[in-house]
């Protein structure tokens, strides 16, 4: 079974209907324009990121996904208050963090949910201050690969020029700043036995070679020191990848409450 890379081939859908125009604008000027909105995000991102930059980030996924315009708006605010607090840009153009539109039989709406990229979680393992490189790449038939465990664990990898080949294994490599360094090898049969596992999810369909590459990332932060922003990214990223209710922020008479706090009870209530 040869894996496909659609990930650098994928376009946004086009508007195809008037009223997805009209609500693609509703939605971008409701989360540009009202004040608690801008407060809340403010509130949750870091002093560094301004908050147009990620609202208008925001603006430009909707653009780009007209499905997200039919998403219910404090949903929508919801996951722009999960890429804040986390401190990462949503929009495929980066990879960090995705908005990806569900219906839910509960609320019966359509809503929104966050999926983490595999760049998202290596950006926070570096910001942890405690892993010096941490990388995922994809070996294709031809290139020199070779890994060896025991008391001298070596590990190479030498790429040859052609990226059309077919792809034999991924891996997500990690050296730590105290010193040594870990790694996680994803065989063909084992990247067979994933894409079938996840063969309804939307993300797997479009992304295989991506979500392949985030799986390797994320068995290796099971063993990287971790913040605790980097264990809310991992936390997020289980519940919205099991279908389950986003976390989109409670509504209180003054806004959403925290992501954090929110993901807290959800993780009680599964206790």
């Amino acid at each position: 079974m040869e894996i496909i890379d659609y990930e650098h081939y994928h376009q946004p859908a086009p508007v195809v209907v008037e009223q997805t125009q009209s609500s693609s604008k509703g939605l971008v000027h409701y989360i540009m324009h009202q004040s608690w909105v801008k407060e809340q995000v403010k509130n949750a991102l870091p002093s560094t990121i301004p908050v147009e930059r990620i609202l208008r980030a925001a603006a430009t996924e909707i653009r780009e996904n007209p499905k997200l315009s039919c998403c219910d708006p404090l949903s929508f605010v919801g996951c722009i208050l999960t890429c804040a607090q986390l401190g990462l840009m949503p929009g495929n153009s980066l990879g960090y963090v995705y908005f990806s539109p569900f219906y839910s039989s509960e609320v019966k709406k359509q809503l929104c949910k966050v999926i983490i990229g595999y760049k998202g979680l290596i950006e926070l393992a570096y910001r942890s201050d405690l892993v010096k490189g941490i990388v995922s790449r994809v070996v294709r038939e031809g290139d020199y690969f070779y890994q060896c465990y025991g008391n001298s664990e070596k590990f190479e990898h030498i790429p040859s020029s052609d990226d059309d080949r077919p792809i034999t294994h991924i891996y997500a490599y990690a050296s730590l700043k105290k010193g040594g360094f870990i790694s996680e090898v994803i065989s063909k049969n084992q990247m067979e036995a994933l894409l079938g596992e996840n063969k309804g999810k939307d993300s797997w369909k479009k992304y295989p070679v991506a979500m392949l590459r985030k799986t390797a990332v994320r068995r290796l932060c099971n063993y990287i020191p971790k913040d605790p922003l980097l264990e809310l990214a991992i936390q997020i990223d289980d519940i919205s990848s099991k279908n389950e209710e986003p976390i989109e922020g409670v509504i209180k008479e003054n806004g959403p409450e925290s992501v954090a706090e929110r993901l807290k009870k959800k993780l009680k209530e599964k206790e």
